[in-house]
């Protein structure tokens, strides 16, 4: 399984709020450039969304699907 299809099996989990951050996204599933991956899933058809939080004064992005 590549690290984008684990990064889209977590975003379509049935349960929970599945979310993760530019970094959580780095460690876990091992992407280094994560807007790239989100942008093809995107291309694909995959309703995700990214919204950008301030933690100690960086903006921190966090990915979730829609619907």
């Amino acid at each position: 399984m590549s690290a984008k299809d684990r990064m889209l099996s977590w975003l379509s989990k049935k349960y929970g709020q599945n979310t993760f951050t530019t970094e959580q996204a780095r460690t876990r599933f091992h992407i280094w450039n994560v807007s790239a991956r989100v942008y093809e899933l995107r291309e694909e058809g995959w309703p995700i969304e990214t919204d950008v939080k301030v933690r100690n004064g960086r903006k921190v992005f966090v990915y979730s699907m829609m619907g």
